[in-house]
């Protein structure tokens, strides 16, 4: 296995990861561009234009994009968070320059009005299939409270309102400035030569203009003791939504904190799941980080029946909280760190799996690191690294979301 990287004429940034004993290829764009870099007018617009890629350009119509990613027999998709969007496609080494040609032509959208007025109704029933699930919901308000008016509490589907409103020209100005080449990271992983993949990436991108893209404001988020409830006489069960502080992105430790999570809220033989699900006190818990660039979470999200609510919050909060006053055991630790290597070693048996957190990590200039540098980073993990962790990734203050069917005092949100 080996990683290179190069920088093309017009500031686009490539790298590779070529591994000849896979069998297929996988190549994508990383696109530096979310929710996070919307305005509230144009909110929305960052997942909107992923879809509108797949759509006419100048050289291919959308029948033709179909019918062109079929005949190569490529697995491919695209997806949009709050800060990047992502397209890729996975095909036989033989297909290299085709794959590269095709995914390149969809990075220039032509954004034709007829294209873009058929495609805000799809937006728009994704916005309101989302907003009939509690759990979404709750995770919504979560965010919005927590991050306030930092634009990381943005929504990536953006709302009802700023899709109706978007234009088409707004579109077309927003994919000029970010998805100007310097903003763009190309990658491409498995089997194939490295040399002739950059001649094809020159190829297929030198005509693409450079042009300047302002950088991301980053305010510091402020920790606080909060809650909304929100009754939704729709749902059946009880969605909590807890927020803490976490690292950034960039943080050294952040493996840890993956761990940390891991141990806490992993869908079974976590710290949440005994103290809730075993004893069927919730269906569901479970915890996530989520790390930013130089932001991050630790996200908590807890199903339960609402009567139960109270003594479910309760115990919650007790285990996160006690989280650094009892000691990490031996056993957690161990089974917690068999299923990150479980879960990255076995998906660095295919070439698409390596290409995102290589990718993410370039986006990011963090350090390449191969997979056995990432394994021994793990398993060099102990008692110490997670008891360390206590000032960097506090638990004792939460922006807490509770979203159920039930009337309650003090109510401060009505979603009926």
């Amino acid at each position: 296995m080996k990683f290179y990287e190069a920088t093309l004429t017009n500031g686009l940034r490539v790298f590779g990861e070529v591994n000849l004993l896979m069998k297929s290829v996988t190549m994508g764009y990383f696109v530096k561009t979310g929710s996070r870099d919307e305005t509230a007018e144009i909110n929305g617009v960052s997942h909107f234009l992923e879809h509108m890629c797949f759509k006419s350009n100048e050289h291919r119509t959308t029948d033709q994009i179909k019918l062109d990613f079929d005949k190569m027999g490529a697995q491919y998709n695209a997806f949009t968070s709050n800060e990047n969007t992502v397209y890729y496609l996975q095909v036989l080494p033989e297909f290299l320059e085709p794959g590269l040609e095709l995914i390149s032509d969809m990075m220039r959208p032509a954004v034709h009005q007829e294209d873009f007025d058929t495609e805000k109704k799809v937006i728009l029933e994704e916005i309101a299939r989302a907003e009939d699930m509690p759990m979404f919901l709750a995770y919504k308000k979560a965010l919005q409270l927590y991050f306030d008016k930092n634009p990381l509490g943005n929504l990536v589907l953006g709302t009802t309102d700023s899709i109706k409103a978007l234009t088409h020209l707004q579109m077309q100005d927003y994919a000029r400035r970010r998805y100007a080449p310097e903003n763009l990271l190309l990658g491409c992983t498995g089997n194939f030569d490295w040399a002739h993949f950059v001649k094809l990436a020159e190829k297929y991108t030198s005509h693409w203009k450079a042009t300047a893209t302002n950088e991301r404001a980053h305010a510091q988020i402020q920790s606080k003791e909060t809650m909304q409830l929100v009754h939704k006489s729709s749902a059946f069960r009880e969605q909590i939504v807890m927020i803490a502080p976490a690292p950034a992105k960039q943080h050294p430790q952040r493996e840890v904190v993956d761990l940390l999570s891991v141990i806490l809220g992993a869908s079974s033989n976590s710290r949440l799941y005994w103290a809730l699900v075993d004893k069927g006190l919730a269906d569901d818990a479970g915890c996530d980080y989520m790390a930013f660039d130089q932001n991050g979470i630790l996200y908590t999200q807890i199903s339960c029946d609402p009567e139960r609510t109270p003594e479910v919050l309760e115990i919650a909060q007790r285990v996160l909280r006690e989280t650094y006053q009892e000691s990490f055991a031996r056993e957690e630790i161990e089974a917690a760190k068999n299923k990150l290597l479980t879960s990255l070693v076995v998906g660095s048996e295919q070439s698409i799996s390596r290409l995102f957190p290589v990718g993410m990590d370039r986006l990011y200039h963090l350090p390449y690191r191969t997979l056995a540098e990432e394994v021994q980073l793990i398993e060099k993990i102990g008692e110490k690294e997670l008891a360390g962790l206590r000032e960097i990734c506090p638990l004792g203050k939460f922006t807490t979301v509770l979203l159920g069917p039930l009337e309650r005092l003090n109510l401060s949100v009505r979603d009926s």
